[in-house]
C-alpha cells in the first residue's frame, strides 16, 4: 500500500509541474508551450490544430501553414540569409511537400529562395500574379516553376474573390492581385485565411493605395484575428483606417535588425500601439509559431 500511495503522489506532482510548465511569461502575455490536440470542441465542423510559422529570413518575408488536414501551404520565399536556412526550417518540421507554394510578389525579398524551395520540396502548386517583371531572381523562380511541372495560377485563372483548392478544413480566400499594377508592391496577393474562427491576414508589400480599395471592396467581411503587417513595417502601408477596419488582435512583422529602409517604421508601430495590436517582429524574436484551434488562437514563442 505504501509504495502505491508514492507511485500515485509522483503521478500527481509529475502532472501539476507538465500543467505548470505549459506556460510561459513572456512580455507580459501567458504563452502555452503545450498546446490541446483536442481542437475547437465548440465549433461545428473544426477539429484540430492550424500552425501557422513566421519565418526569421532577415529582411524578407516566409511564413509556413500546416493545416488541420495535413497540407502544407508556404506563403513567400525571400530574405536575406542563406536559402538552406529557410529549406532546413521547413524540413526540420517533417515537411517533405508542400501543397502550394505562394509569392505574393515579384521582388527579391519576397521569392529569393523560390527556386530552392522547388528544388528542394515537392511542390504541387504555384500561385503568383504573373506581373512581366525582369529581374534574374524572378526569371529563376519562373524557370524552377516550370521545372517542377506542377499547376501555376496567376491572375490569368484567379480573380478576386476565389478560394485557392487547398485545404479542405482552411479556406484560403483571394482579396487582390493585380498583374498589371504600377509597382510590384501592389502587384501582391492578399489571402484572407480562414479556421473556424480564427481569421488572418496576410498583405504581401501592399501600399495604402491597395488597402484603401480593398477595404471599399464591400464583399469582403476584414475583421481577423492576425494582421502579417504589410511590407514590413513600412509607413507606406497600414493605415489607420486600414486597422480600424482589420481590428486585429496580433500583428507579426518580418524584418531585419538594422536595414536599410528603417524598417519597421515608428508611425505604424505608434498606429498598431494606438489600436491595442499586440505586435512583435522576427528581428527581435526569431522565428515565431502560432497555434490555432479554430475558436483560440496560442502564440508559441
Amino acid at each position: 500500500m505504501r509504495k502505491r500511495g508514492s507511485a500515485l503522489l509522483v503521478l500527481l506532482v509529475a502532472v501539476m509541474l507538465l500543467a505548470i510548465s505549459g506556460w510561459a511569461l513572456e512580455g507580459g502575455l501567458r504563452i502555452p508551450e503545450i498546446f490541446p490536440d483536442e481542437g475547437a470542441q465548440d465549433v461545428p465542423g473544426v477539429q484540430g490544430n492550424m500552425t501557422v510559422h513566421f519565418i526569421d529570413v532577415g529582411q524578407g518575408d516566409s511564413a509556413l501553414i500546416i493545416t488541420p488536414d495535413g497540407k502544407n501551404v508556404l506563403i513567400d520565399a525571400g530574405g536575406t540569409y542563406a536559402p538552406s536556412d529557410l529549406t532546413r526550417y521547413i524540413s526540420d518540421r517533417g515537411v517533405e511537400v508542400l501543397d502550394a507554394l505562394v509569392i505574393t510578389h515579384p521582388h527579391a525579398d519576397h521569392l529569393s529562395y523560390a527556386d530552392d524551395v522547388l528544388e528542394t520540396f515537392d511542390v504541387r502548386s504555384v500561385y503568383h500574379p504573373g506581373m512581366d517583371y525582369g529581374s534574374v531572381g524572378y526569371q529563376r523562380f519562373l524557370t524552377a516553376a516550370e521545372a517542377e511541372g506542377c499547376p501555376v495560377y496567376t491572375e490569368m485563372e484567379l480573380d478576386v474573390g476565389d478560394e485557392l483548392n487547398i485545404s479542405g478544413a482552411v479556406t484560403f480566400q483571394v482579396l487582390w492581385l493585380d498583374s498589371q499594377a504600377d509597382n510590384a508592391n501592389d502587384a501582391s496577393i492578399v489571402l484572407k485565411v480562414s479556421y473556424g474562427e480564427n481569421d488572418l491576414l496576410f498583405t504581401g508589400d501592399i501600399e495604402n493605395n491597395i488597402e484603401s480599395i480593398i477595404l471599399h471592396d464591400q464583399q469582403f467581411d476584414l475583421n481577423v484575428d492576425v494582421l502579417k503587417v504589410s511590407h514590413h513595417g513600412s509607413d507606406t502601408s497600414t493605415t489607420q483606417e486600414f486597422l480600424s477596419a482589420t481590428t486585429p488582435e496580433f500583428g507579426f512583422i518580418s524584418v531585419e535588425e538594422g536595414n536599410s529602409y528603417g524598417h519597421p517604421h515608428s508611425s505604424v508601430l505608434n498606429r498598431l500601439e494606438s489600436n491595442s495590436v499586440q505586435y512583435f517582429t522576427t528581428m527581435e524574436e526569431g522565428s515565431m509559431v502560432i497555434r490555432c484551434d479554430g475558436e483560440n488562437i496560442w502564440l508559441m514563442f
